[in-house]
């Protein structure tokens, strides 16, 4: 019953966002790659997906308040590998250009973290993004 349950909501969700006039970065990240998933399914428990992105040695957006029980998919859309590092019990991860990998946020409380531009190689100066995630 609770796999059905999670089919429909899954398949619901995804009917939901073809439906939707505004152009959603989400939409798209079903052909990238997953490199590590905290959470793999969608939650019952009206759990949200939020997106934050990595293009142009940007991150969009820097600042997002979210509930617990939320997720949030990391995408990089740039044109090189990115460290991202957390300051909470979230393991340091590498995020290679057209990837993305999703955290399940439990614990409320401010979550920072840092992308670092591995491929320096590819930009002159370093770069280093600093977001945060306030989970309420």
């Amino acid at each position: 019953m609770k796999y059905t349950l999670l089919v429909i909501v899954v398949i619901g969700v995804l009917f939901l966002s073809g439906c939707s006039d505004d152009v959603v970065i989400t939409a798209n990240t079903a052909a990238l790659p997953r490199l590590s998933i905290e959470s793999t399914q969608i939650t019952a428990d009206n759990g949200q997906v939020y997106s934050i992105v990595i293009n142009d040695h940007q991150l969009l957006p820097g600042y997002l308040q979210i509930n617990a029980g939320d997720s949030i998919e990391f995408i990089n859309k740039d044109n090189g590998r990115y460290s991202l590092i957390f300051n909470n019990d979230f393991e340091d991860e590498i995020l290679p250009s057209g990837t993305l990998i999703e955290h399940k946020f439990i614990q409320s409380g401010q979550v920072h973290y840092t992308a670092l531009f591995l491929d320096k190689a590819k930009k002159d100066e370093e770069t280093v993004l600093q977001g945060v995630v306030v989970v309420r």
